[in-house]
């Protein structure tokens, strides 16, 4: 197995590109607390640790493999980013790996190595956001080993050896699937490849590839399905995501025109250069069908193209730039036939990555992570040699990291950990890293605006009465209610910077009430009635 993907003398060819990305991702394990969509994950998965029903008592709208890989991660490695970047780090390096051979085998170890090198960049820097722990960071392992398993196809194989293989693909989809749902896009590119192998070869693993992963899928889903309720689950896991995209791109033929065009002509291309080089095939219709699910929200969020990193760089690599260069120079015309056939493919790709491309250029703040890329590893080395503070180290990625861990020390040295609580803010950290017990259903209290309303939400935080809320200035002037609820029962006990920390006026005595604690002060005794005995 190791010479099918070391063939003699290509170590090295690999070892240099995957090195590198080791040592571009290394800066990612020493990141502090501050992007908002992992704190959602974290504490969510936190929360199920703690005997919370995922789906019920907490919110999400993304697969359960997701939140029980975060939870695992909590358990072994605490609340640190060490542990969650780490395992990006590992399955961008399967990813990586999986890049490798799907190029290997169809254009050799030159090529191979120029698409790893490719990859090595794009997922080990921050500049698509390589360097976090989101769902598009961990699905594109099982998905490009599913793409690897899946070109067995065009090899020959006994009926048993087909069923393994449809079993090995249909797993890694399946995980893949669960840790998001656009990797359905993923699944479908195979199961459309597959169709168009001639001689029916295709089928049987199709089959089982496809029945393996609807298995494995519906038995994960359905233990959740019976607690919290079919009907439910359904809508944070499916409806929740139709109600995204009509948000945001709409349902208008201006936006839906485009995305229909590319997959129509997805289908005429991939009928047309079905009997021309079917490696490659695979890598187009992939293309095609990643790019189409990323862009379809018509959201500039840059981490949507990590999943685009494998099929385009395969991709790229594997044209014929020679051939193509020569026959613009002789102008052999009647070569050109089955480049004409391939436009339509061309087309799938270029049109979504256009969209892509322009949602990127036309929204300023979408490419926050390639300014971060300008002096992420120069401010990594002068925190090491202690040139750069703490405080400004965590001011390169968000100005509320550093005050939102002081936060979190505050309301642990006030015997405030495990009380109920509302973190008025994106940013949810400080449940995990506070042991607070939100009253809301969903960690980031943005998202439980989207899906309740602002009025229900407030009414909800009203009738659940937190002991403890914590505020930062954005999301005072964005949502105006919570000036209503603080002035109701709560008293400012602590801020810092944009960060400011109220409680419940019944957790003070008399001399405290009222009063507030500046930043300076750290007493060492416990706020009246607190939660740490509950927690």
């Amino acid at each position: 197995m190791l010479r099918g993907w070391l063939p003699k003398g290509t170590w090295r060819l690999l070892l240099i590109p995957l090195g590198a990305y080791l040592l571009l991702h290394f800066p990612a394990l020493f990141e502090p607390h501050w992007y908002t969509d992992e704190a959602g994950y974290s504490v969510t998965a936190w929360l199920v640790n703690h005997g919370v029903v995922l789906y019920g008592g907490v919110w999400n709208n993304k697969p359960p493999l997701l939140f029980w890989v975060y939870g695992a991660l909590l358990t072994w490695f605490g609340s640190g980013e060490a542990g969650l970047h780490t395992l990006s780090m590992l399955t961008g390096l399967l990813a990586l790996l999986g890049l490798w051979k799907l190029v290997l085998d169809g254009w050799g170890p030159r090529c191979a190595c120029v698409a790893v090198s490719i990859g090595a960049f794009l997922l080990g820097t921050p500049v698509l956001n390589g360097d976090l722990a989101l769902p598009e960071n961990l699905l594109i392992a099982p998905t490009a080993l599913a793409m690897v398993v899946t070109l067995l196809a065009l090899g020959p194989a006994s009926p048993r050896r087909q069923l393994w293989r449809g079993v090995a693909a249909g797993t890694l989809f399946a995980a893949a699937i669960l840790i998001q749902q656009t990797a359905l896009a993923d699944l479908g590119a195979a199961v459309l490849w597959l169709l168009l192998l001639p001689d029916r070869r295709g089928l049987r693993q199709l089959w089982v590839m496809v029945s393996t992963a609807l298995v494995l899928i519906a038995a994960a889903l359905l233990p959740y399905a019976i607690r919290v309720g079919a009907r439910h689950l359904y809508y944070l896991l499916v409806t929740s995501y139709i109600g995204y995209e009509k948000g945001s791109a709409g349902f208008g033929i201006a936006n839906l025109a485009p995305h229909a065009i590319a997959a129509v002509a997805l289908l005429v291309g991939a009928v047309l250069t079905r009997h021309s080089n079917r490696r490659q095939l695979l890598l187009w219709v992939w293309a095609a069908a990643v790019l189409f699910a990323e862009t379809a929200p018509n959201k500039p969020y840059i981490f949507f193209s990590i999943p685009m990193v494998v099929p385009l760089a395969a991709l790229v690599v594997s044209l014929p730039w020679r051939h193509l260069w020569q026959l613009v120079r002789t102008r052999s015309w009647p070569r050109w036939r089955p480049i004409l056939t391939a436009l339509p493919l061309a087309f799938a790709v270029l049109l979504p990555f256009g969209i892509w491309f322009g949602l990127l250029v036309t929204d300023p703040e979408s490419t926050y992570s390639v300014r971060l890329g300008e002096v992420y590893y120069q401010n990594f080395v002068g925190r090491a040699v202690g040139l750069v503070s703490p405080a400004a180290y965590s001011n390169t990625f968000d100005l509320r990291a550093g005050p939102d861990a002081l936060v979190a020390d505050w309301v642990r040295q006030h015997g405030l950990s495990g009380c109920s609580a509302v973190v008025w803010s994106s940013l949810a950290w400080d449940y995990v890293l506070a042991d607070l017990r939100p009253v809301v259903p969903t960690p980031a209290i943005y998202v439980d605006e989207a899906w309740l309303g602002p009025s229900k939400v407030l009414g909800d935080i009203e009738r659940g009465h937190p002991k403890v809320v914590i505020t930062d200035t954005t999301s005072i002037t964005q949502w105006p209610g919570v000036k209503v609820l603080l002035r109701r029962g709560y008293v400012e006990t602590y801020h810092v910077a944009m960060m400011a920390v109220w409680v419940d006026r019944g957790a003070f005595g008399t001399a405290e009430a009222g009063r507030r604690i500046p930043s300076s002060e750290r007493p060492s005794t416990h706020l009246v009635g607190s939660c740490s005995s509950s927690s």
